[in-house]
């Protein structure tokens, strides 16, 4: 291919159902049978646990055979490795050996026919986020400053060489971070990201978790995405920031009334905004997918309710409506431990269920608490007949299967209203590389 010109090896990437990234890396002498035939991997790297190891029982469930691994060329990224070695990135999709069929807990692919669902009711989707991670130093494992310094220039300023190589290897993966700055916990960084459309906006995210983690490592920094790590401090959150446009002229956003009256959303936007609220106790799920993330849920700055708010920070659904071009709903419940692709097609689900059944504000029930455990919310998702179908009986299976095998059962004995250091000892030993 003469887009792989130059390129000494090419590193294939994909979500495995956690969001974490898993790859193979090709030499040129396996290109060009690439190229034609895709790759066959292991179909057990999407479905792996957050530690890394195999998920026995969905092995079985599966068959534990190959499936095949093809590329999505749009998204290839050409750079200089630290080697010096020309490498390209390319994101993947993973399908059914033998059928062709996508395969289940190809949750790019979910995605990806979310946004198409959207774009099928003459809707758009521009989406970006606000991403929250915390620096600890490698060598004492402390965080990078302490105590909290929201905001705070000089404690930024320790870090500039880091922050300088952050934003400069996105640019040059094509990623558009656009604001940093320290957040209210020690080592606690956000980087908000440009918003970009439709699947674009979910790629740089995932990009963007990898990116991070390698450049820290470059600086004698660890990057963590686990939710909560230091006891008596925020979480870390990965907000969801998304409107919806009219398709082709994109010059109608549905969470901007088009009058001048009182109203803050159109009638499609208030559709949606209901879906999400209907429910949200389900979709806490797949946007804080681990028990450690219910560390953050229920805590000052973090949702509680099932409810939405305008400009509110207290809310879990948060709209800001005052111009049209930024008017926009943002899901607060998205924790940086999520998938993001999940995070998104499972939003954009719920949302369009609220648009097809003409749902609205006064129908829904703002009252009710967000779960208050990972457990709870699992068992919220599983009886969602809704996101059953949208999602994929089989992928709402296995979600179950992983989630419970190597988190939920592992950590039965762990209460999360409890801060003790032991407790989050072994909840690292499982999130510590998310």
């Amino acid at each position: 291919m003469n887009q792989l010109n130059g390129v000494e090896y090419l590193r294939l990437l994909f979500p495995d159902i956690n969001g974490c990234a898993r790859s193979k890396i090709l030499t040129p002498r396996a290109f060009k049978a690439f190229e034609q035939h895709g790759l066959a991997m292991f179909q057990g790297m999407l479905g792996m646990a957050c530690q890394g190891t195999a998920v026995t029982r969905m092995l079985a469930d599966s068959g534990c055979g190959n499936a095949i691994v093809k590329a999505d060329w749009s998204t290839l990224r050409t750079y200089t490795a630290q080697s010096g070695a020309q490498y390209g990135d390319v994101l993947c999709n993973m399908f059914v050996a033998g059928t062709g069929e996508p395969y289940p807990t190809d949750t790019r692919y979910i995605c990806k026919q979310a946004i198409e669902q959207m774009n099928n009711i003459g809707l758009e989707v521009l989406a970006t986020y606000e991403i929250e991670f915390r620096l600890f130093k490698l060598k004492d494992g402390q965080p990078a400053w302490q105590p909290v310094q929201y905001g705070n220039a000089f404690v930024f300023s320790e870090v500039e060489p880091f922050l300088t190589d952050l934003e400069r290897s996105c640019s040059a993966a094509g990623l558009h971070v656009e604001v940093m700055h320290s957040e209210y916990g020690s080592g606690q960084v956000e980087v908000n990201l440009l918003p970009q459309w439709g699947i674009e906006s979910v790629d740089e995210g995932f990009r963007f978790k990898l990116i991070a983690k390698e450049t820290a490592r470059r600086h004698d920094f660890e990057a963590s995405f686990m939710t909560k790590r230091l006891p008596g401090q925020t979480g870390n959150g990965w907000h969801l920031n998304l409107s919806l446009w009219t398709s082709g002229n994109r010059l109608t956003n549905i969470f901007h009334a088009a009058d001048s009256s009182s109203k803050q959303l159109s009638t499609t936007g208030e559709q949606f905004l209901s879906g999400l609220l209907h429910h949200a106790r389900a979709l806490t799920a797949v946007s804080s997918p681990t028990v450690n993330c219910y560390r953050r849920l229920h805590t000052p700055w973090a949702p509680t309710k099932c409810d939405y708010g305008v400009d509110n920070r207290m809310t879990t659904f948060r709209l800001q409506t005052q111009r049209k071009e930024t008017s926009r709903v943002e899901s607060r419940i998205v924790s940086s431990a999520c998938n993001p692709y999940l995070a998104l097609a499972a939003t954009l689900f719920a949302g369009l269920d609220g648009i097809q059944r003409d749902l609205r504000l006064d129908q829904v029930d703002t009252t009710k608490d967000l779960p208050h455990s990972f457990p709870e919310a699992l068992e919220a998702f599983k009886a969602d007949t809704w996101f059953k179908e949208c999602l994929g009986a089989d992928f709402v299976r296995w979600f179950d299967i992983i989630k419970t095998d190597t988190e939920i059962e592992p950590l039965a004995g762990v209460e999360v209203k409890s801060e003790t250091e032991s407790d989050f000892e072994l909840e690292k030993k499982i999130y510590g590389t998310v």
